[in-house]
């Protein structure tokens, strides 16, 4: 069986490998998909949950009462950042710039478990942290 392999810099390699192997690997790619899959779904219902509209930086066009819950609003993600590890803030960094969790895993050489656990951890805290 061929696996075709493609590396964060876009480059493709086919490695044959047994018919057991070729089938594990096709599974673990599914399951991969299928994180990253409950991954931005998750994501998308988070967002969604703020009635927030337009840019963080347009303070000028607020009153005072919309400033503070802004400036709080901000505050309280800070505190969040805060109660994130190296690695967990490294990986969301990542994943804020766009990267899917199978580039993450491609550019930190670890596997896509790695960073299924590391979001599944951003998730626990941050639904700990803003359930407070």
């Amino acid at each position: 069986m061929i696996i075709k392999y493609e590396f964060a810099n876009g480059d493709v390699s086919e490695v044959e490998v047994t018919e057991e192997f070729g089938n594990q690997y096709k599974e673990m790619e599914k399951e991969f998909e299928n994180d990253e899959r409950k991954w931005r779904y998750w994501v998308k219902q988070s967002l969604d949950d703020y009635d927030y509209e337009g840019d963080w930086e347009q303070d000028e066009s607020l009153d005072p009462c919309e400033k503070a819950i802004l400036d709080e609003s901000k505050r309280r993600i800070e505190e969040f950042y805060k109660t994130l590890t190296e690695v967990q803030l490294r990986r969301l960094k990542l994943r804020e710039e766009g990267y899917s969790f199978r580039e993450i895993s491609r550019i930190e050489n670890v596997e896509h478990k790695a960073i299924t656990k590391t979001f599944n951890q951003i998730k626990n805290k941050y639904l700990k942290f803003f359930s407070k």
